[in-house]
């Protein structure tokens, strides 16, 4: 039995912590360098899940019901929210915290700086707002801002606080921080929610400052315990969510409209102790509105109930805490290590199981995580650190199995052969040499046996300096494996004496070589020595069994009377032999027992019965199996391999189908080309004289054959891309894009189409082959053309996007249903829908777009709403600056 690398535990502990360590070095550089920062704040939002929130912060909205009422919010009186302050009051309210900017001056405001002034005296704490704009790039625990709208000094003196409100949204858009200190024109403020929470507490501003600590991230908070936020370098700290956005009809926090409450409608304890919140909320129009991790469903949440939620985070004690950096790239460096580690050592089965368990234990330990301990974790990188261990793990062992199996394979017909041909020694040497070639991956190496005078010369070489005589003489008089760098020398020994000496060069990296030939080396000794005994020791008889058990082929053996005598598990999976054992049972059963068709499983015994090799493909549940049965005439036995080839056999099938459509196509062209051409040649035999009926005829057969040229160039063109032999110098894409333009113009103004472009006056070059890409990108915007009715509008814009130039081809035209973008670029594929069945085409054009693009080491992608339009992108890199 030969053993690969990857049974052995070294090497499987080896190959895990190579591909780990990989992995993790991949992963920490697309982490490190904030790949999918979108994509990676949205998974956080999964972290948020409604939960029950106290009854000490009130909403009091400025809604629909009081705009109706009242008429525009705009241009109340600030006497209406001075009896809404005397309402508060009356009611005890603890802190009052308005959501809204009293920067201006307007009738009523002696009477609001009046009720300001009793609720203070009263015991409510009144919290005003303010506003920053012109926000600057400072980091000193703070954010700042060029300028402010605060509150009339004759609001701000009596209140308990002036607060900002500004939220600052993640770079997806949504809000998940949350303000701690603000400074706008020289002075310093608290956000509006520290403020509530300050004045809950009657911390006024003057003790604030030396009753919260600061210290590196952290923010603590006076409370029992101490509450820390956890804050980034501007200030910004992470809140709680604790349901979806309210509405009238309920939610998370209770809400009372600003209606009900100056004229009286609520239940008399409702503000008592509570901090209430005033602000624009469920009003049509409503200008501020935020995205925040619970608006599923695409509905918006008011800042007053932002607020909300942030003050009543402090006052339940659960902010929540991002991982730190270096605990994210020690996550992502452990995961990507053990799981590795982990894979390498179990069987597929276990693999498989792994690759659907190792997501789901990450999502439930970073839950666990979240509600035990309010961290939230990085979901995005693991969960991508994961599949990537899968894959690569699975594409090793893969690559390990195939290289095994050509191993395998190759030993078990050299060593079958060799017993068959012990006369052709010449034919034996040339197996051999063979075989150690696919053993040591064909680098070098060499054959040596003694000639007439007992004196070892190389009969087979390989590679440029293959013989290496001085460590082959070497093995031959110690009788040992002898080594030299990476050099290799076995003996084959046969009772103490040097049979042959072979020779190879390793791979660089180890791999198991060396065992594999001093296995096949000990292995050829008998079958050189006595060809006739080779199959009839118990040597063999183990190699045999070895390989039975090991060979990812399925291996059959049968008596001269189709008996079955031996199979391995590969025939038994690929023929669900399984629950029976069927050795010594004559073959029919078996494939009897099979899903095989009756068909197939009879023409394969016709063909036993011929006593010759012969081979033969079987079809089992859409699986493609090749059987190759050699019959060996010493003792009337049949050894039965099945190799599974159902991707050979797609690809077989693909290669026909574009057979028979490069064909269909060609043949519409070339009929149209015969019919006129009989047709011209009727009006000759009628000698009819007219040119014009002429020219119409030759003008039909040149389309015609344009057509099929076309559809040749194409196939040719693709073909020569898959080849790379492409020429590349410097290019100006801008003028690329011109001479694009230039060829398409005359097709839009047939269809009057509006073709504009968007050209910069300069662009770094790019390396490329003019011709293809003018060929490819002409394409793009040849199908925006032809896909788009006429008087549609195609817009062609070209810029410079990071270190690529990125060309975009955008129409208003048919669009692509979803369901076909997956397979757009794909040979011979067409979507056929009600607008475009009639259009013509090969389908072979968008497929050359991306032989094009990516033979020039870019990336093309559509985005496609059906009936609305397409738009096309393609990037391609910048030629390397020469320093």
């Amino acid at each position: 039995m030969v053993l690969l690398p990857f049974n052995s535990r070294y090497a499987r502990l080896w190959i895990g912590m190579a591909t780990g360590v990989l992995v993790a070095l991949l992963m920490v550089g697309l982490w490190s360098q904030n790949y999918f920062v979108r994509t990676r704040l949205r998974m956080t939002n999964l972290y948020y899940v409604a939960q029950q929130a106290s009854d000490n912060v009130v909403i009091v909205a400025i809604d629909d019901r009081s705009i109706r009422e009242y008429g525009a919010y705009q241009d109340w009186s600030r006497e209406r929210y001075a009896a809404l302050l005397d309402q508060l009051s009356a009611g005890n309210a603890r802190v009052a915290a308005f959501d809204l900017l009293f920067s201006e001056p307007r009738d009523g405001d002696a009477a609001l700086a009046a009720a300001i002034t009793d609720a203070e005296a009263a015991g409510t704490r009144v919290v005003l707002a303010a506003a920053g704009f012109e926000r600057l790039d400072e980091a000193d625990g703070a954010l700042h801002f060029a300028d402010d709208l605060r509150p009339l000094p004759m609001f701000a003196e009596p209140a308990f606080y002036t607060a900002f409100v500004n939220n600052i949204p993640d770079a997806d858009g949504t809000v998940r921080r949350y303000t701690s200190q603000v400074s706008a024109a020289g002075d310093d403020y608290y956000s509006m929610a520290l403020a509530a929470y300050f004045s809950y507490f009657n911390l006024s501003p003057t003790l604030a400052p030396q009753a919260v600590s600061v210290e590196e991230n952290r923010l603590t908070l006076p409370a029992t315990p101490p509450l820390t936020l956890t804050i980034n370098e501007r200030g910004l700290w992470m809140m709680n969510y604790f349901g979806d956005p309210s509405t009238r009809s309920g939610g998370t926090f209770q809400v009372y409209s600003i209606r009900d409450v100056i004229e009286g409608d609520y239940a008399s304890a409702a503000f008592d102790g509570k901090i209430v919140l005033v602000g624009l909320m469920d009003a049509v129009g409503a200008v501020d509105q935020r995205i925040t991790p619970v608006s599923l469903n695409g509905e918006l949440m008011a800042g007053v109930e932002i607020n909300a939620n942030a003050v009543e985070t402090m006052l339940s004690g659960v902010p929540l805490r991002p991982e730190s950096r270096t605990s994210q790239a020690l996550t992502i460096a452990v995961v990507a290590v053990a799981l590795s580690l982990l894979l390498a050592q179990v069987r597929w089965q276990t693999m498989m199981i792994l690759a659907a368990g190792a997501p789901f234990l990450w999502l439930v330990y970073a839950s666990l995580t979240f509600s035990v301990r309010g961290v939230v974790l990085n979901l995005l990188y693991p969960l991508l650190t994961i599949v990537v261990c899968l894959v690569v793990s699975l594409g090793v062992r893969i690559s390990l199995e195939i290289r095994q199996r050509k191993s395998t394979e190759s030993m078990l017909k050299t060593l079958l052969q060799v017993s068959r041909e012990q006369t052709e020694f010449d034919r034996l040497l040339t197996l051999i040499s063979d075989d150690l070639r696919v053993i040591t991956e064909g680098l070098e190496g060499s054959v040596w046996i003694p000639d007439s005078e007992n004196e070892f010369v190389p009969v087979r070489t390989w590679g440029v300096n293959g013989e290496y005589p001085e460590v082959s003489r070497r093995a031959v008089d110690a009788v040992a494996t002898q080594t030299e760098g990476r050099v290799l020398a076995v003996p084959v020994v046969w009772q103490r004496e040097v049979r042959a000496v072979l020779t190879a060069l390793l791979p660089p990296v180890r791999t198991g070589a060396r065992e594999r030939v001093e296995q096949f080396a000990a292995q050829l000794a008998v079958s050189l020595e006595n060809a006739r005994l080779f199959s009839e020791t118990r040597s063999q008889n183990q190699v045999l069994q070895g390989i039975l058990a090991e060979s990812p082929a399925g291996i059959m053996v049968l008596d001269d009377a189709f008996n079955i005598q031996r199979y391995n598990e590969r025939v038994a999976e690929w023929l669900e032999m399984q629950d029976r054992n069927f050795t010594g049972q004559p073959i029919s059963a078996a494939l009897e027992h099979s899903p095989m068709d009756r068909d197939t499983w009879k023409t394969l015994g016709t063909n036993l019965m011929k006593s010759e090799h012969f081979r033969q493909e079987i079809v089992v549940r859409k699986r493609t199996y090749q059987v190759d049965a050699a019959h060996i005439p010493l003792g009337g036995r049949w050894v039965l391999t099945l190799s599974n080839i159902t991707d050979l056999a797609e690809l077989s099938q693909l290669k026909t189908r574009m057979i028979r459509i490069a064909s269909h196509d060609l043949k519409n062209p070339l009929g149209r080309i015969l019919g006129y051409a009989e047709l011209m040649q009727e009006m000759v035999d009628d000698e009819e004289d007219d040119l014009t009926q002429y020219n119409y005829y030759l003008s039909r057969m040149i389309h015609s054959g344009e057509d099929m040229n076309k559809i040749i160039t194409e196939i040719l063109d693709l073909e020569h891309l898959r080849s790379g032999n492409i020429e590349r110098e410097p290019l100006d894409m801008i003028n690329t894009i011109r001479d694009v333009l230039d060829r398409s113009r005359f097709d839009a103004e047939q269809k009057k189409q509006t073709l504009t472009e968007q050209l910069p006056e300069h662009l770094p070059e790019i390396m490329g082959d003019f011709t293809q890409l003018v060929q490819g990108l002409s394409n793009l915007v040849g199908n925006a053309i032809k896909y788009t009715p006429e008087g549609g509008q195609i817009d062609v814009r070209l810029y410079q996007h990071g270190d690529a130039i990125r060309f975009e081809v955008q129409d208003n035209g048919y669009g692509i249903p979803k369901e076909a973008q997956g397979r757009l670029f794909s040979e011979f594929y067409r979507v056929h829908t009600d607008n475009t069945r009639d259009i013509k085409g090969t389908g072979l054009g968008l497929s050359l777009v991306k032989a094009v693009i990516e033979a020039h080491e870019g990336r093309v992608w559509v985005d496609s709403e059906y009936n609305e339009g397409s738009t096309f992108f393609v990037e391609l890199p910048l030629a390397p600056v020469e320093v």
